[in-house]
């Protein structure tokens, strides 16, 4: 799993503007908000076709802000929210409630960074009583290790941009956070099979011990094997200040 921040307006190329102002007139005389959109929760998995749907983080201090996404908050639409927008240790301990009934409440691995929301005890706690093993991959190297970030994430983006290119953002009210959510799970679901399996060529993980069945202890750790990279996954035992 992984979060990334998506703006409603996803114009292509360069755009020079002054420093510190929040809006740069783009397109069609118009001055769009860059740091307007909403953090998306994504995830993956290893060993199916099947997508998992995007989960929203909502910036708001109830759940007032996320009414204007439009999101149903049903099993395979889930949103939240927090006063920043960013995930913080509640929401992922609901998201990774969520995650677990994705998951048919079954016993399995999550790779994900350090990002500290996810490292509060509580957070570890809660993944530990849902029997879901944490793995958290390097700061330094969540281009390498991270499978959202090897090639799911740059496709994603690039087709929120073509999407935009067709399909133009509602400029009244609030319609265009609801046509964010539209677009956002329309493009997830046209990203090809084959740019998620791609993403989990991960240099030193052996994922046959955690698939072969076998229970997962709690002192075990994935190390990476290529003599030539000196960076260690580190799994949910492990202590981080």
């Amino acid at each position: 799993m992984d979060e990334s921040f998506i703006p409603i307006y996803n114009y292509g190329g360069k755009v020079v503007g002054k420093k510190n102002t929040p809006t740069c007139e783009v397109i069609h005389g118009k001055k769009y908000n860059s740091k307007e959109g909403a953090t998306i929760i994504a995830a993956s998995k290893m060993k199916t076709d099947e997508k998992i749907p995007l989960a929203i983080v909502a910036k708001g201090k109830s759940k007032r802000c996320e009414k204007k996404f439009g999101v149903q908050k049903n099993d395979d639409e889930i949103i939240f929210h927090s006063p920043n927008g960013w995930t913080n240790s509640q929401v992922m301990i609901k998201y990774l409630e969520w995650l677990s009934g994705k998951m048919d409440h079954q016993k399995f691995v999550l790779v994900l960074d350090v990002y500290k929301s996810h490292l509060k005890d509580e957070v570890l706690e809660k993944a530990d009583e849902l029997g879901i093993h944490l793995i958290f991959v390097p700061a330094c190297g969540t281009g390498m290790y991270q499978p959202l970030d090897i090639s799911v994430f740059g496709v994603f983006k690039e087709k929120l941009r073509k999407y935009e290119k067709e399909n133009k953002v509602p400029d009244e009210g609030t319609k265009r956070y609801s046509f964010f959510y539209q677009m956002i799970k329309d493009v997830w679901e046209d990203i090809n099979d084959s740019v998620f399996k791609k993403g989990w060529n991960i240099p030193g993980f052996n994922s046959d011990e955690y698939t072969s069945g076998e229970s997962i202890s709690d002192d075990e750790t994935t190390q990476d094997t290529d003599d030539s990279n000196d960076l260690d996954f580190q799994d949910s035992s492990n202590e981080y200040e």
